[in-house]
């Protein structure tokens, strides 16, 4: 059985090649804390969670604190030797603590990455199976005023099945 032995992380500062400029910032780098998750097997999987602290409310210090103090000891010990443990590994990161998203989607991705490894595939392959197993053609996103699912004609194919649709709301920008 392969089980999650360690979580660690690492904090860096990456340059742009060109500064990023807001109305709340200009920046010349990018920080960011990055995750490796090892398994007993002897695999890392990797994940990142890039920090700006004006607009997302989490830095690298509170990322880290997260981590290191929650989210790492939630999955080490767990069993990752299917999709079945990396769903529910998913799940006890996203129940361990509030907000902390981006601290969360790291460690989520370093956790698709070790499965996919494991797998000898892609992390997109693994993000491309819906929850029951079933392959996705690919990611329809539907745009537009009032948008609230897929179309009519879609609609009875896709009710049961949610997760494959994403949808946005498109508002006339104001003058």
């Amino acid at each position: 059985m392969t089980t999650i032995e360690r979580v660690t992380t690492t904090t860096t500062s990456v340059p742009l090649h060109t500064p990023f400029v807001t109305a709340l910032r200009r920046t010349e780098t990018t920080d960011t804390v990055v995750v490796t998750v090892t398994d007993s097997d002897g695999r890392t999987g990797w994940g990142e969670a890039p920090q700006v602290w004006q607009v997302t409310g989490e830095s690298l210090a509170s990322a880290t604190a997260c981590i290191d103090a929650m989210l790492a000891p939630a999955v080490t010990g767990r069993g990752l030797d299917d999709r079945d443990d990396l769903a529910a590994a998913a799940a006890v990161v996203q129940r361990a603590v509030a907000r902390n998203f981006g601290a969360k989607a790291a460690v989520d991705a370093a956790l698709h990455d070790l499965v996919a490894q494991a797998e000898g595939t892609s992390v997109a392959a693994v993000l491309s199976a819906g929850p029951d197993g079933i392959r996705l053609r690919g990611l329809d996103v539907l745009t537009g005023a009032g948008s609230h699912g897929p179309p009519r004609r879609l609609r009875s194919s896709s009710a049961a099945e949610p997760w494959r649709w994403v949808t946005r709301s498109a508002r006339p920008a104001r003058s």
